[in-house]
């Protein structure tokens, strides 16, 4: 155990050599110059990038592809998201008009994996999403 305990003469030299240690003088480091290439930015239009982030994916279930023969599409979309959101960003990603537009809250469920612990599967928010006969949507 001589390891672990020290002796008074060594506990009172390292509390003298703590109180009389000198602050230590700072580093400057000298910046290069540096050249950053950066590639031209891509074109977006302001309507694509403010809709972007409304229509996360399409809901591919067994239900959603039996509406599909209806034109009636699924789509999981962002919380925030509104109806006039989720027609705008359906305008502007498959260039095709709405008839109606149904929004649900998908509730958050508590499940109990292999090994017995618990868990919560995550909610959200999907929208129906309902075209003209004519009108349809590749999703794949």
């Amino acid at each position: 155990m001589a390891i672990f305990k020290r002796t008074p003469k060594a506990a009172a030299e390292t509390k003298t050599a703590k109180t009389t240690k000198e602050p230590k003088a700072k580093k400057v480091a000298s910046k290069k110059a540096s050249v950053v290439k950066t590639a031209a930015p891509i074109e977006i239009s302001a309507d694509a990038q403010s809709m972007a982030h409304v229509l996360i994916r399409p809901r591919i279930t067994e239900k959603a592809s039996e509406s599909a023969s209806r034109n009636c599409y699924v789509f999981d979309i962002h919380l925030d998201a509104t109806k006039r959101d989720v027609v705008s960003a359906i305008r502007s990603a498959y260039k095709v008009t709405p008839v109606r537009v149904n929004v649900t809250y998908i509730r958050a469920k508590n499940v109990v994996t292999r090994r017995g612990q618990r868990g919560v599967k995550q909610g959200g928010k999907k929208a129906y999403v309902y075209l003209k006969k004519d009108d349809t949507i590749t999703l794949m």
